[in-house]
């Protein structure tokens, strides 16, 4: 009974897919990600004799492609995050603008390159779920700044306007997020999946406006 349950939790979710979907990358896509990993997680864990295992694999494909199209999404807005600090149409608003432009770019150019690894291993997770095997860890996503020796000391903090000292209290805190996860992905077992560094604060910064 408890297998049909779930079968049946999943099915309402398929047939549910079929209206529009949420775009990748939203918070409805996001929560969509967690409720299948919620169910290939409970399912998973039954002992072997009760566990479905064709409702496993259905699970973990859906599951697998759900969050290869969250993370692609991901990356893409990192990567338009950082070209809006590399080209800023804004007039210079403090003294300390163009560090705090050139820092905020190193910074998106950086998380979206932990993206793109995590992105990597999710294609393989993806392809030995399909197939049916065991998955093998080829990418662990670390975030590497690589900051150039400008960029290495910021300018006091008198020198940045409101925006600018909030974006980077802001980018700070998303770093160390980012930190945080790479820390417990090495505790985790291999082909476990990254912890998520969104969980840490992190807002669409723009130049030229007041969001971060």
């Amino acid at each position: 009974m408890a297998g049909s349950t779930t079968w049946l939790k999943w099915l309402a979710g398929l047939f549910s897919s079929l209206k529009p979907a949420p775009a990748p990358g939203t918070h409805e896509s996001y929560l969509e990600e967690l409720r299948v990993g919620g169910l290939l997680d409970k399912e998973r864990r039954k002992p072997p004799g009760q566990r479905d295992e064709e409702l496993v694999h259905a699970l973990r494909v859906d599951y697998r492609r759900r969050q290869l199209k969250n993370r692609q999404a991901k990356a893409g807005m990192l990567a338009r995050s950082a070209a809006s600090f590399e080209h800023p149409s804004a007039r210079e608003c403090c003294a300390a603008a163009r560090w705090v432009w050139a820092r905020m770019a190193a910074s998106y150019r950086a998380r979206h390159a932990y993206y793109c690894q995590h992105i990597e291993q999710i294609k393989v997770e993806l392809a030995a779920a399909e197939a049916r095997r065991q998955p093998v860890l080829v990418a662990q996503p670390a975030l590497h700044l690589d900051l150039p020796a400008a960029l290495q000391q910021p300018p006091p903090r008198v020198d940045m306007c409101s925006v600018c000292g909030r974006w980077i209290e802001q980018m700070e805190l998303a770093e160390q997020g980012y930190q945080i996860s790479q820390a417990l992905w090495g505790m985790l077992e291999p082909a476990a999946d990254p912890p998520d560094p969104r969980a840490s604060l992190q807002i669409v910064a723009q130049p030229g406006n007041g969001s971060s």
